[in-house]
């Protein structure tokens, strides 16, 4: 694998002499790179490149990094992955936004918040959004508009 990684160091450096930059083309050789070589942020990186069409879409390629990543523990990939995969049962989900909250991912921490609120385990929904408000000011927000019209009788 070195030998390959080396390799294809080697072509690229020769390709961008000859060609010169290559922007696009770059960050997705070197991304690629470290992420085949075990960096999750890497492996992450990829996966919204394909995502947001900054990288040419390929979406085998696109789900295969988001695995990668997902495989490595990355919280944000884990709430990505609960969140873009469709044939994913609602526990199925639940159970990778709580792997993601659990790997300091703030925006699992308010999905999983939310989706205690719609169920009225109104204790567990408060746990979980008064965790990522601790992040996130915009779950403060929600959380401390929460508070004022749905757990009070305010009218």
């Amino acid at each position: 694998m070195r030998i390959i990684g080396l390799l294809l160091t080697v072509l690229h450096m020769m390709w961008k002499k000859l060609f010169g930059f290559m922007g696009i083309i770059d960050a997705l050789y070197w991304l690629k790179l470290a992420a085949d070589h075990g960096n999750e942020l890497a492996m992450y990186q990829v996966y919204k490149g394909y995502r947001d069409g900054i990288f040419s879409e390929n979406s085998s390629d696109k789900l295969k990094y988001l695995r990668m990543a997902v495989d490595k523990k990355f919280g944000f990939a884990e709430y990505e992955y609960a969140k873009t995969q469709d044939k994913l049962t609602p526990e199925v989900k639940l159970e990778y936004l709580q792997r993601a909250a659990n790997h300091g991912c703030g925006q699992a921490e308010y999905a999983i918040g939310k989706i205690f609120y719609e169920r009225d385990q109104i204790d567990d929904a408060l746990y979980y959004f008064e965790k990522a408000g601790r992040r996130d000011s915009m779950a403060r927000t929600h959380l401390g508009l929460l508070y004022c019209y749905s757990l009070d009788d305010w009218d």
